[in-house]
Order: structure tokens, then sequence, then C-alpha cells
């Protein structure tokens, strides 16, 4: 008896083990709280499992404006291949309302669903020093591609970076 009690520990603690080393720590970004247009919730850890495009953008951003329509067409480029688009607004609501972000997001041509981040949480946890800023992240929430700007020509080769994440 005394035995077969030792194999059922052993066994549960090698389990313990082995799921303890499969399960990794979720990067502490992907638990940053914001909210979309609408005021709903999003997590970036309720995209585990999708390749995310993250496109850190402002109002006052000149550059942000001309890279909008890039990367609405990396939207529709992957929109049946498991990548999500999320734009992350940092405009301080002091000085331009949510409305005033949507309709200057539609301006800009950003089709894809923006997030709001004006005391600027997620992009300082992600440690973003400039807009527009691209952060693609991996199916497991992990930062796999970095970039500030955006041209025409950069389109083919971030299509290649996100062809090899899928």
């Amino acid at each position: 008896m005394k035995v077969l009690l030792r194999i059922y520990i052993i066994i549960f603690l090698l389990l313990c083990l082995v799921s303890c080393t499969k399960a990794e720590k979720l990067p502490e970004y992907a638990n940053i709280q914001l909210k979309d247009w609408s005021r709903k919730p999003h997590k970036l850890a309720n995209y585990l499992g999708k390749v995310v495009i993250l496109d850190y953008w402002a109002s006052w951003c000149h550059n942000c404006k001309k890279a909008a329509p890039l990367i609405s067409q990396l939207e529709d480029a992957y929109r049946e291949k498991n990548v999500v688009v999320l734009g992350i607004n940092t405009d301080d609501p002091r000085s331009v309302s949510v409305y005033q972000v949507k309709k200057i997001a539609a301006q800009f041509g950003i089709t894809y669903n923006s997030l709001l981040d004006p005391r600027q949480v997620l992009a300082q946890a992600m440690e973003v020093s400039a807009q527009p800023a691209l952060i693609f992240l991996d199916q497991e929430g992990k930062i796999f591609h970095r970039q500030y700007g955006l041209a025409a020509e950069d389109v083919p080769g971030l299509k290649k970076i996100i062809n090899e994440k899928l």
C-alpha cells in the first residue's frame, strides 16, 4: 500500500512539474486593460493564439496619418488568417475627446479597431518611444517585431515577417 501511495505521489509531482514548465508567464503588458471607442474593455491576453499588430498613433502625428492606410492594407490582407490589427491611440482626453479621436481616425483612413491609452500605460509597458510605432505580437503574446514609422516600401517585408509567424 505504501509503495502504491509513493508511486501516486511521484506521478503527481511529475505532472505538476510538466504543467509548470509548459505554462509560461505572460508578459506584463498582456493583462493591461484598455477600452475601445464604445468603452468595451480589451486585454492583449484576449488575443492569444493570434498574431497581433499594434499601431500606436495620435491625432497630432502627421506620420501616423501616412501610415494608417498601409496598416489598413495589412488588415485587409490578413483578415481571414488569424491576424488582428489594433490601433492604440495615445491622445490625452483633456485635449481631444473620444468623439474627435474617432472622427480623426476616419480621416486618417483607420479601418481597424482602436483602443484608448490616454495615460500611455500600455505604451510605457511596451517601451514605445515614438509614433507611429508598430509592434507585432506572436500567438503567445510576445513581441517579435518593432518598427517606428511606415512607408509603402516596408509593406512587403512586413508581410514576410507576418507570414513566418503564421
